[in-house]
């Protein structure tokens, strides 16, 4: 077990993470103490309770849970979900539970996280709006802790993987996003947006990724984002998703809105190009995708497809930490 934590605290220090002093039994009391005295970063809290998981096993997780979220439950447990997440609002822990014969999915949340945040601000004031256009997952019930919070989803069952359908969903969102919810449209309902929706420089990917492009890279490429971000800073905002994948596709409808904003045009779209690991070797690929896929509506003036071409390309050299030479030649002209 001290091989164990040793390796954990090796793995944390090369990603910069906080670390105090692991206790070698861990218990829920001490991940309680802990988390007073050292007022730990989510991450740590993480770490204590994959280490308690890992000691107790699964079958105990409702004891920690239990204690954490002492709300009595109307739900029985039915099997847990095993997943990795990048964001540092979630447990990583997921489960699903039936009450009656309805089956729901149960996603645990650090209180007052920005993906907490984030996803109940998305179910308050925003998926009202988009409802008639973009199908999301309904929320059953919310139960808050100081510690924890349950976001409880109702469930969908689709094992079935369906790439290319997957594809011509994704592309009809983001035209639909695009052509539909810009930023006008929620500030014309007065609804009043928080800051943190607005600022894609503080989005989990862009942030790592340019992170490690500063540490690497010349400081002409350096200038030249910097130049860039002060250009898209004055474009329009378009609501987003901002962790498109095929694993978030279910049914027809899109889930996971933990890390969802009002980015700019062509953000969303390049991002879920990245992620999906289609062809960014060639410029030819890249512009041939943008055209096909978005401009093919005529529903782009002339300026507004030069303003998404340039922030796609800009995103996909920074969502792929500049691994592709031609972006930044591309960028520069």
């Amino acid at each position: 077990m001290n091989s164990l934590i040793k390796f954990i605290k090796r793995v944390l220090s090369k990603f910069n993470i906080l670390i105090y002093k692991i206790p070698s039994n861990i218990t829920v009391k001490t991940i309680k103490k802990q988390t007073i005295e050292h007022l730990a970063t989510s991450y740590y809290i993480k770490q204590l309770i994959s280490l308690y998981l890992f000691q107790r096993r699964y079958d105990l997780i409702n004891h920690l849970i239990n204690e954490l979220i002492p709300t009595k439950k109307d739900y029985s447990h039915l099997y847990w979900i095993n997943n990795e997440s990048s964001g540092r609002g979630s447990l990583d822990i997921y489960r699903v539970v039936q009450k009656k014969k309805s089956k729901f999915f149960i996603k645990y949340y650090f209180t007052e996280s920005i993906e907490q945040q984030r996803v109940l601000f998305f179910y308050d004031y925003v998926n009202i709006i988009i409802s008639n256009k973009i199908n999301a997952f309904n929320i059953e019930s919310v139960i808050n802790s100081e510690m924890l919070t349950e976001v409880i989803f109702e469930f969908i069952e689709d094992d079935i993987d369906h790439n290319n359908e997957s594809l011509n969903f994704i592309i009809d969102f983001l035209n639909t996003m695009h052509n539909n919810f810009n930023i006008k449209t929620f500030i014309k309902k007065k609804i009043a947006i928080p800051q943190y929706l607005l600022n894609y420089k503080n989005h989990f990917e862009y942030k790592r990724s340019k992170s490690e492009i500063f540490e690497k890279s010349a400081l002409t490429l350096q200038n030249l984002i910097s130049e860039l971000e002060t250009k898209i800073n004055a474009d329009d905002l378009v609501l987003s998703h901002g962790d498109i994948h095929y694993g978030n596709i279910k049914s027809g409808r899109l889930l996971d809105w933990d890390n969802f904003g009002f980015y700019p045009v062509g953000f969303d779209a390049s991002f879920a190009f990245w992620k999906m690991n289609l062809n960014i070797n060639c410029n030819n690929t890249v512009i041939n995708f943008i055209k096909t896929n978005f401009f093919k509506y005529d529903n782009f003036k002339d300026s507004e497809k030069n303003k998404f071409t340039r922030n796609f390309i800009f995103f996909l050299l920074v969502f792929s930490k500049n691994k592709h030479e031609w972006m930044s030649k591309f960028l520069s002209n």
